[in-house]
């Protein structure tokens, strides 16, 4: 009886223990800092994938004032939309160098966004693509959101418009929990640049004729991967502190 009851307390005690150990070593896992993470990922071969979403370049909605009245948006017609400029897609190595050179490590690496493998979700009763990170070999990912869009006004007195184009770009920094993004940093801006405002006499209604009559929408290409070079140490320090 003596020896069953000190087996018991034993086992009691070693359950307790390893229940213990096991949590403490959640613990560690949570608070892992995002640092280790790259190294881990360094130390087996691994990569971190760098992309420029696949995004369409817009034209925002026509705003107008009327006389004695603040700026308003006036009646619209169907979105204009026209396809993101290959030129863009370098910003994904321009984020790759910045991160690897800012945590000294070869981990990030610039990808197309589409050649990485698609699979239908459906988000709230619309279907759409996403990707399918299982079947790549990259651990983390570092998503580099373009968005380019002309910007129309109309003048006061109802005779002229103008109108200007602008990129602005976000750095997002995820790993998947199963399905589910868990994002380190959720969106953090590295670059905005504009064109001066060009005037036209007559409402434009195509992308094209935005093109023709404002600028090219590569006119920004350089001067937003020059933004993003010097803005990209602010988000190396900022993920230095991140904990997964």
């Amino acid at each position: 009886m003596q020896f069953i009851s000190r087996f018991k307390i034993t086992a009691v005690f070693l359950g307790a223990l390893l229940g213990f150990s096991f949590m403490a070593g959640s613990a560690r896992a949570e608070n892992e800092m995002f640092t280790d993470r790259v190294k881990q990922i360094s130390t087996e071969k691994g990569k971190a994938a760098v992309y420029v979403v696949d995004n369409e370049f817009t034209v925002a909605k026509l705003v107008g004032s009327r006389m004695g009245s603040s700026m308003s948006s006036l009646p619209q017609r169907t979105p204009i939309k026209g396809p993101m400029p290959t030129a863009y897609l370098a910003i994904a190595d321009v984020v790759a160098k910045e991160l690897n050179n800012g945590l000294g490590t070869d981990a990030f690496a610039s990808i197309k966004y589409k050649d990485v493998p698609k699979k239908t979700t459906t988000v709230f009763g619309a279907k759409i693509e996403t990707p399918d990170w299982a079947k790549t070999e990259y651990k983390l990912y570092v998503e580099v959101l373009v968005t380019g869009s002309y910007n129309p006004k109309k003048s006061i007195d109802g005779k002229s418009y103008s109108a200007d184009f602008s990129v602005n770009t976000d750095v997002y920094v995820y790993t998947m929990d199963g399905e589910k993004k868990k994002y380190v940093l959720d969106g953090m801006g590295v670059g905005y640049e504009q064109t001066p405002a060009v005037k036209y006499p007559a409402e434009l209604n195509t992308y094209t004729e935005y093109v023709s009559t404002v600028g090219a929408d590569t006119a920004l290409a350089e001067k937003i991967s020059v933004a993003v070079t010097e803005k990209m140490a602010k988000v190396v320090e900022k993920l230095k502190e991140m904990k997964m």
